[in-house]
């Protein structure tokens, strides 16, 4: 068990430090337990495989905060403030409108702290780590760049999304 560990975190390490969930666009997919069955998956019923999946559902943009690489203006990002969000299984919905259909979403991406997500965003979210060790990025499969297509996967109320430089906080409507 101890060694499955190890591979882990090293698999995890590795994928960081390649840019595993960095800002450059990728392609994902889920891929469910059945369908490789040498590999340990984490299932709704552990802490981080229920963690990735509650991000369906609705969410309200209550905050912004910018990277030091920001390509969004403070009034581009401002304009975010109050938006809702709703991620479905195949879809993210912005205000009511479809922003990517057909879609899936990686819900294993690697996890980040504190100092991990500075060194690999360039961003110091300073408060909104108070009482948070790690955060799980995930990303849909979607070649294009839309708002909601990253976000960071804070517990079953709090989200971050990174679009443009920016991560904004956000927080389900749905409890």
């Amino acid at each position: 068990m101890k060694k499955r560990i190890s591979i882990f975190l090293l698999v995890c390490l590795l994928s960081a430090a390649l840019g595993g969930c960095a800002p450059a666009q990728e392609r994902a997919v889920i891929i469910p337990p059945e369908a490789s069955p040498d590999v340990e998956h984490e299932t709704p019923g552990n802490e981080a495989g229920a963690a990735a999946l509650s991000f369906f559902g609705a969410w309200e943009v209550t905050d912004f905060q910018s990277a030091e690489d920001a390509g969004l203006s403070y009034e581009e990002a401002e304009a975010f403030r109050g938006a809702s969000i709703a991620y479905q299984p195949d879809s993210v919905l912005i205000n009511g409108e479809a922003a990517a259909e057909g879609i899936t979403y990686k819900t294993d991406g690697p996890s980040y702290d504190y100092d991990s997500l500075i060194d690999a965003y360039s961003a110091n979210l300073g408060e909104w780590w108070n009482n948070v060790d790690t955060v799980t990025c995930i990303v849909s499969d979607s070649d294009a760049d839309f708002f909601g297509n990253r976000l960071f996967m804070v517990d079953a109320d709090t989200i971050w999304i990174y679009y443009g430089g920016v991560f904004f906080l956000a927080k389900s409507v749905d409890g």
